[in-house]
């Protein structure tokens, strides 16, 4: 049940609160008073759309009141019971922003942000969905007779969509149109298949199978004959590269032989030099030389010694009368500063200190003088004495010279001597050596004549490996174009039995689609026959609840009951009038007669497809209906309609429609001149 519907900003409604309770409610008002928008705000609440919105004559934003004022958001809350459980849904529209809803069961909230989520579990919760809910519970304005203005065909329609049949309708279509492709498919296939049977030549591949059998054959012999070949060619390049290991043998004897030779007569020709060198000298005669030769070295070196030893005492001669020299000399310099020094004319006495007189002073340079000569005398004499022993030096560097090269020349006929001892020695080894050489040639001579070679030999199988090599290369093309000739017929005998499978495969695929075809033909005539089944059930349900509303809803007597029947395909209500005659409601029944008649539809529809709501909102359903009509009408909404259905909503413009309330009745009034928002006055309160 509905208990309270709060509208801020909504179209007219600045703010408008409104409760509501069982039995019936009435929104009355002038046109443009704002009536329908509570009803498009239940409905919106619900389900996030209504009718204007849904067919896209208004948008979102449009539903924002604009009017004295511009709101940037509109908010619809709505409080309701069901399965005893208490509802509250808020909703908010925004300008340039995206919708929110917020879902509370029992004070707790279960869904939103987002607009889906809410949508999602509030159909899950009733059960209902907004289709349903537009066509079964909400009469939009002037729609009351909605069904029964319809034609036939599109009577169908709705009536399948608003009881859940169009789906295996559309089902059913789409079955019987993937059959009727499949049919055309099969057909087209069997074509193809026949086309393929027609082109298959199974002569064709008999004359292949026999051909390659045939190749085959012959490959095996050239096969045969090539292995045969091969082992005979194996057979004569063993032979070969024993008789070239016999030829490098050969070849590695004689040129061992030559080198032999070679090394032999160069040994030779040294021995004969040697032997000239040596003059025929003996080892003996060589070594008595040598002895000789030393016993004179140590002699020269012996008078070499004494000589350095002689030079060395004439060097430290020579070294103490140079440093003698050298002390005279500097007695001179000081005798010849002291004389210097006297000669001035304050001298001193150089030992005192004290200053001399004139007679003093000659008697000390007289002294200085005599000394002087003394010592230029011994000078002299040192000088003269040196150069003799320069002279006796010179003379001793020239016989340790001459020793020298004595030595020297001893050292080079001693050495003579050894490399012409060496070399006897040498020739002695070469000797020895030449005699092994000679026996060596005499032993690889013998080696030579005992190899079974013969260059002829290896000539001969060379060329026999020739002519097989040749043989075996053009069996070997042979082979290869015979191969090459299987291969084609290989791939002809395969393209065949693609063929062959292409058909089987084919032939598979037919049976395949024949039998999804059997099966979605089976498939469809399941829907229709579903479809058909449902169809009279729910028209049963239908018709069960239109038994029990009708007399008691319908407030005239010409016709004491209704029904809905399918014909051709087509849903048709017919009355029941008092011939017991069953008729159809075009064109027979009045203005008031048909409100009635679609009241009971509604309702029936309502109780069958929405058992557990207890829902009916009528907006406008005094359409073209006059006073008399409308006064039963009000009666029928009082009286009866609320045996049926708990909580009636009905919106009018017609003051006569008061006396159909018995919970709520609000007045809307609303000045359009100043786009004042609308007001609202509770003329009646029987909420329970």
């Amino acid at each position: 049940m509905l208990r309270k519907i709060l509208l801020e900003n909504w179209r007219s409604h600045a703010r408008t609160e409104l409760e509501f309770g069982k039995g019936t409610n009435v929104i009355i008002g002038k046109m443009g008073s704002g009536k329908s928008s509570v009803m498009n705000a239940i409905c919106f609440a619900l389900f996030g759309t209504f009718p204007l919105l849904q067919g896209r004559k208004i948008s979102a934003e449009e539903v924002i009141m604009a009017k004295p004022f511009k709101a940037e958001q509109a908010k619809v809350k709505l409080w309701f019971e069901f399965n005893n459980k208490e509802f509250v849904v808020e909703r908010t529209i925004r300008r340039g922003k995206p919708a929110e809803a917020m879902l509370y069961i029992n004070s707790k909230l279960v869904a939103g942000p987002k607009v889906n989520d809410v949508n999602e579990r509030i159909e899950k919760e009733l059960e209902l969905n907004y289709e349903l809910f537009s066509r079964a519970i909400y009469s939009e304005q002037n729609q009351l007779d909605f069904f029964l203005r319809l034609s036939p065909r599109e009577r169908k329609q709705k009536f399948d969509e608003l009881l859940g049949l169009e789906r295996y309708e559309s089902a059913r279509e789409l079955a019987q149109r993937l059959a009727n492709r499949f049919k055309a498919r099969i057909s087209e296939s069997k074509e193809l298949l026949l086309r393929r049977r027609q082109e298959f030549d199974k002569e064709k591949l008999k004359e292949l199978e026999s051909r390659h059998k045939q190749r085959s054959k012959e490959k095996e012999k050239m096969i045969d004959e090539k292995t045969r070949l091969e082992k005979e060619l194996s057979s004569f390049k063993a032979k070969e590269k024993e008789l070239e290991e016999l030829e490098q043998k050969y070849k590695d004897l004689n040129e061992l032989l030559l080198a032999t030779k070679s090394k032999r007569e160069q040994i030779t020709k040294i021995i004969e030099e040697t032997e000239a060198e040596l003059r025929g000298k003996t080892l003996a005669e060589l070594q008595k030389e040598l002895e000789s030769l030393s016993k004179e070295r140590e002699k020269i070196i012996s008078i070499k010694n004494k000589k350095e030893a002689k030079k060395n005492e004439e060097n430290n001669m020579f070294v103490s009368n140079s440093n003698r020299i050298a002390v005279l000399k500097a007695q001179l310099r000081e005798i010849e500063e002291s004389i210097k020094n006297l000669e001035s004319i304050d001298a001193s006495c150089p030992l005192c200190l004290r200053s001399l007189d004139k007679k003093t002073k000659q008697k000390i340079i007289a002294k200085q003088k005599e000394k002087t000569q003394q010592i230029e005398k011994e000078l002299a004499e040192l000088n003269k004495k040196s150069q003799e022993i320069e002279e006796r030096i010179k003379l001793l560097n020239n016989e340790i010279a001459e020793n020298d090269k004595k030595i020297e020349d001893i050292n080079k006929r001693e050495l003579n001597l050894k490399e012409n001892l060496s070399k006897l020695k040498q020739l002695n080894e070469l000797k020895e050596n030449n005699e092994k050489l000679e026996a060596k040639e005499k032993e690889l001579e013998q080696q030579i004549s005992k190899i079974p070679f013969k260059d002829a030999d290896l000539k001969e199988i060379r060329t026999r490996i020739a002519s097989l090599t040749e043989r075996l290369q053009g069996i070997n093309r042979e082979i290869n174009l015979i191969e090459l000739n299987i291969k084609e017929i290989e791939n002809s005998i395969e393209e065949l039995k693609k063929q062959i499978q292409e058909i089987e495969k084919l032939e598979k695929h037919i049976a395949k689609m024949e039998l999804i075809h059997s099966d979605l033909q089976l498939f469809v005539n399941s829907l229709a026959s579903t479809q058909a089944d449902l169809r009279s059930l729910l028209v049963e349900e239908i018709n069960l609840a239109l038994e029990e509303i009708w007399p008691r809803v319908y407030p005239y007597k010409d016709y004491s009951a209704a029904r809905l029947i399918i014909d051709e395909g087509s849903y048709e209500l017919v009355v029941r009038d008092r011939n017991n005659n069953w008729t159809r409601v075009e064109g027979i029944l009045s203005g008031g007669e048909r409100s009635a008649a679609a009241i009971c539809i509604r309702i029936a529809f309502a109780l069958v497809l929405t058992r557990h709501l207890g829902w009916l909102i009528l907006d406008e359903p005094t359409h073209n209906l006059d006073s008399n009509a409308v006064n039963v009408l009000a009666e029928l909404l009082r009286e009866h309609l609320p045996e049926f259905v708990e909580q009636i909503f009905i919106i009018t413009h017609q003051p006569l429609l008061e006396n159909a309330a018995t919970s709520s009745l609000y007045i809307f009034d609303r000045d359009k001149a100043k786009d004042e928002p609308t007001k609202v006055t509770q003329a009646k309160n029987l909420l329970l």
